[in-house]
């Protein structure tokens, strides 16, 4: 018990900062105007 408890508690800030940086780099990943390509199919569907 006492290694697991030293295991969860040695690798959570690890796990909560690598969870942020993933956050926040989604964050800046969808800020970023991306040029999306435009669907041809909807588009001569119509």
């Amino acid at each position: 018990m006492t290694a697991i408890s030293a295991f969860l508690s040695s690798s959570l800030p690890l796990v909560c900062v690598s969870v942020l940086m993933g956050c926040a780099a989604i964050q800046a990943w969808r800020a970023q105007p991306t040029p999306r390509p435009v669907p041809v199919r909807v588009r001569n569907r119509r």
